[in-house]
């Protein structure tokens, strides 16, 4: 082996690798003669170690003359390390000691072999080591490891072609025509620069690498067709500031739309709010997600929206076109503008909202309102001073899960905590507190299950527009007011009462009011402190699954809403249940029960129960007697004729005045009518009063 020639001022002479650094770097045509100022450095034919500056050209207009020059008084020569056959390869580096590309390393980049003084020099800077020596302003691509300046974005789409390199922008750009980087191509924004779109495309086909302040600016349209890293697409890339002071709607919005512009390629994309010490406030309009499949996301309370402005915070589908799966996570929305909708959903099925947090300031205003949007996860979120609704999902609102949240309304006053007109429905887990109504049940079926309800006018109202199938079970009524209803169901049927407990004595209400509702279904296990369990004015047909005689026959008169039959002697018809001929089919048996009061200290009082105008019970009460009645029978359907009825009859608290059997004594003609169950009152006189309290029917097949 051959060994190579040291030289203390040449180097390795043998070695075609590594040069000795040169003095500087001229990036433009230079004249190769004669001492002069080159980057900024006096250069000198005998430096003050003695020998000459070395000069590495890079922009010869005759490329041949490219490479390392020693400087000298007259013309330059090449020095002995770089003037021979073999002396420079693809490849051979040099290092920059002095001027504005101090500390820069510089690469061969020509084909093999160069002939020196024959061949084209081609020498470029080392990206890793001069990225930190680019002159701000610059736009550089670094493809192969060969580092190229651009003035203009377009101009390094250019360059770059299809090619695997990173684009570094280091200083505000400002585009004059669109500009679309390949899949193959990194954009690294750095130094805080901007990239102003002034009406074009910016076209980013890799993940940017991105700083975390302002980025893009201007009326353009910045596309990353395969997303960013990391958390999602951030507002400050475009502006914002989440001082509390600055209004952000517009930095936060044009953040939305280039996430959504994105998502329609990558398949969904995250809007992430990073928390901040203050708010991103809003002073204009709300903010507006149109587009399917994007995620806005936040860290808590840090991640706040305060709103100020007009309109709605944040508005989800136009009410026109149909969007699905935005979801809605961890934000922190707050607002001082009066009747807004903190969010507003329509036609935006599937969308989820979780863990966000609401505070309405503004008078009449509502947390979430869904219009035409089924299959809507709302969970884990807490409101706060709420004037009319918590949530108010309606028209269509099917299939909703609302479950784990804190929904407090601002006072009794507030309209409702949950408004749910739709089907399918699922509440459960929540605790309601402070309103007129905590919830309103409206259409078909659902479950309310193991929720918490205080201070309300009314808990579960099912009003007007009550469908069937609701399921009511496992709630925890605590009222804080004695004139309260804690379920009042005005409508509907086929409705569920299971277990449910009740901390407040209902003095002029009721744990469960029951006005125009049919076949509703109460289990045993109501937990209340009342001396009764449910009031109702007007007819029903129940399906009751316990005994009420211990409410039945110590209720307080005036409690319940009652019928009362006062101020005439003569027998009159109290309550009447006709129901259809259908009901009364061979082997049909329906079971009666009624109760109430008698009162008044003149001549004899009789109740009578009547099937199909046949007296089957009778309770008397003598002259000067104030008593509770009850009557029970138990009536079966033998034929289309005839019917046997099976009857009780209590007076007072446990006087039981005997068994009646009607044994096939009472005539049907259900072949053209349905029979008639009446109740009867006649007074002694007209001072004289009977109150009936309860009416039950059940009809067993």
């Amino acid at each position: 082996m051959v060994s190579p020639v040291i030289d203390r001022r040449l180097g390795l002479a043998g070695n075609s690798g590594a040069k000795q650094p040169v003095t500087v770097v001229a990036t433009s045509n230079v004249t190769q003669s004669g001492e002069q100022t080159i980057s900024g450095v006096a250069l000198l034919a005998s430096n003050a170690a003695g020998v000459p500056d070395r000069v590495l050209c890079t922009a010869q207009t005759d490329p041949i003359d490219n490479g390392v020059w020693e400087v000298q008084t007259s013309a330059w020569v090449r020095p002995d390390d770089m003037n021979g056959t073999g002396d420079i390869v693809r490849g051979t580096q040099v290092r920059v000691a002095r001027g504005t590309a101090a500390g820069s390393t510089w690469y061969m980049t020509s084909a093999d072999p160069v002939v020196i003084g024959t061949s084209s020099q081609t020498w470029s800077q080392d990206p890793a080591a001069t990225e930190s020596n680019i002159s701000y302003g610059a736009i550089v691509s670094i493809v192969d490891g060969v580092l190229t300046q651009h003035a203009t974005l377009q101009a390094a789409v250019t360059t770059v072609g299809s090619s695997r390199c990173t684009v570094v922008v280091r200083d505000d750009v400002t585009m004059t025509a669109n500009a679309s980087f390949p899949s193959t191509c990194t954009v690294r924004i750095e130094n805080r620069a901007q990239i102003t779109t002034t009406g074009y495309t910016l076209t980013l086909g890799a993940k940017p690498d991105l700083h975390p302040g302002q980025c893009f600016a201007g009326s353009g349209t910045v596309v990353f067709t395969d997303g960013v890293a990391g958390p999602g697409f951030m507002p400050q890339w475009w502006g914002a500031k989440a001082d509390g002071t600055t209004d952000d709607r517009s930095a936060i919005q044009s953040c939305i739309n280039a996430a959504a512009a994105s998502g329609t390629t990558v398949g969904g994309t995250v809007v992430y709010f990073p928390p901040s010490a203050s708010y991103y406030r809003m002073t204009g309009a709300g903010l507006t997600v149109t587009t399917s499949g994007m995620t806005l996301m936040g860290a808590g309370v840090g991640s706040a929206l305060y709103h100020t402005g007009t309109g709605n915070t944040l508005e989800i589908g136009d009410g026109t076109n149909f969007i699905s799966n935005v979801h809605v996570v961890g934000m922190n929305f707050q607002t001082t503008v009066a009747s807004a909708k903190q969010i507003l959903v329509r036609k935006a099925p599937n969308t989820k909202i979780d863990r966000c947090i609401f505070s309405h300031a503004g008078t009449s205003g509502e947390g979430i309102r869904l219009t035409e949007s089924w299959c809507t996860t709302i969970s884990n979120c807490v409101m706060g001073s709420v004037q009319a609704y918590a949530i108010h999902a309606s028209n269509s609102a099917n299939g909703m899960m609302v479950s784990g949240n804190r929904l407090d309304g601002a006072s009794t006053s507030a309209t409702c905590g949950i408004y749910i007109d739709g089907e399918g429905n699922a509440l459960v887990g929540n605790t309601v507190e402070t309103w007129a109504t905590c919830v309103n049940l409206r259409a078909y079926s659902g479950i309310v299950h193991g929720n918490y309800f205080e201070t309300y006018v009314t808990g579960i109202l099912g009003d007007s527009s009550l469908g069937t199938g609701y399921d009511i079970r496992g709630n925890y009524f605590a009222p804080s007011a004695a004139t309260v209803v804690s379920i009042k169901l005005t409508a509907g049927n086929n409705i569920h009462i299971g277990p449910n407990k009740y901390s407040f004595t209902h003095t002029g209400g009721a744990p469960i009011e029951l006005t125009a509702s049919t076949r509703v279904f109460i289990e045993e296990g109501q937990d209340h402190v009342d001396s009764y369990t449910v009031k109702w004015p007007r007819d029903h047909v129940f399906t009751w699954l316990h005994h009420l005689e211990d409410n039945a026959r110590g209720f307080t008169p005036g409690y319940l809403v009652a019928v009362t039959h006062t101020g005439t002697v003569a027998e009159t018809t109290l309550k009447t249940y006709t129901g259809t001929k259908e009901h009364w089919g061979t082997g049909t048996r329906i079971d009666v029960r009624v109760a109430g009061r008698i009162t008044g200290t003149g001549g004899q009082k009789d109740v009578r129960l009547k099937l199909a105008g046949t007296t089957i019970g009778t309770v008397t009460e003598a002259a000067g007697s104030t008593d509770d009645w009850i009557i029970e029978a138990s009536i079966d359907v033998q034929s289309a004729t005839v019917a046997n009825a099976i009857v009780k009859a209590w007076q007072g608290a446990a006087v039981e005045v005997g068994d009646v059997v009607q044994g096939g004594g009472v005539t049907l003609a259900l072949d053209t009518t349905a029979p008639t169950i009446t109740v009867t009152g006649q007074l002694g006189n007209t001072g004289d009063s009977i109150i009936v309290t309860h009416w039950m029917i059940e009809l067993r097949n």
